[in-house]
């Protein structure tokens, strides 16, 4: 019952959900840059996970230690993976 007088009492809940009282003053360009930024840093995280992964797995495949080159690219990104692109080894070791 006190959740239902909760509901009653507070505002409406059309004023709740709308996305203009969270992050978009009713501009459509403003809620369209948002989501576009939201979406660069997703590509951006899931790019990163990517090259963690597939570094991971060449290091190890060249007889390198792949968790120091894992620690390296999560902690500086873009950069340790363009460090291991020119420091890694020509053959793989089989």
């Amino acid at each position: 019952m006190s959740s239902l007088l909760l509901l009653s009492t507070s505002a409406p809940l059309h004023r709740i959900w709308r996305c203009d009282n969270i992050m978009y003053n009713g501009n459509a360009f403003d809620l369209f840059g948002s989501c576009l930024v939201g979406l660069c840093f997703l590509a951006i995280f899931i790019l990163t996970l990517v090259a963690m992964f597939w570094v991971y797995r060449d290091a190890e495949a060249r007889g390198k230690t792949g968790c120091l080159w894992l620690l390296l690219i999560s902690a500086t990104g873009p950069l340790g993976f363009i460090a291991y692109l020119i420091l890694r080894d020509r053959e793989v070791k089989l």
